[in-house]
């Protein structure tokens, strides 16, 4: 019998849910990273460097997918580009990405807190280009928990 500690996380099998609604449809989501980054001290006089804590930095939240009639992207980034613009609160979400397993069973899951739209983004259009348009959205959020 294998051991379940060593059984690997598949990547091409997840659920992305805002609010706790599921909205399908995304062909990737990267920017799965923390850093904490540091600060060098020099003791007086001596060799050795000290690497001290500083800050925890998150990583943008990247979810792209094919472009369709569903406008609800766009129009969260456009709610939230209209709040800086007027000085008004942003429309934050809490984001559910979860990895299943091929019996579409949960694996694990990251939650990122807080999140807004800073960047849409889309592919080049081209009329002599027969592959799928892509819109993708880049969120800043108040960090990443990994669960499960």
């Amino acid at each position: 019998m294998a051991d379940s500690r060593a059984k690997k996380i598949l990547n091409f099998r997840f659920l992305v849910e805002f609010n706790g609604i599921v909205v399908g449809g995304f062909s990737e989501v990267s920017g799965f990273e923390q850093t904490i980054e540091t600060e060098d001290y020099r003791e007086g006089g001596g060799y050795f460097v000290h690497k001290l804590p500083k800050a925890v930095v998150q990583s943008t939240l990247k979810l792209k997918s094919g472009m369709s009639v569903d406008d609800e992207l766009w129009r969260w980034f456009s709610r939230c580009r209209d709040a800086v613009l007027y000085g008004q609160a942003l429309e934050k979400k809490s984001i559910k990405v979860t990895m299943l397993d091929e019996a579409r069973g949960v694996q694990t899951y990251f939650v990122f807190n807080n999140a807004y739209p800073i960047k849409w983004s889309s592919t080049t259009l081209s009329a002599t280009s027969n592959s799928v348009a892509i819109e993708e959205l880049e969120i800043a959020h108040e960090g990443m928990v990994r669960s499960k």
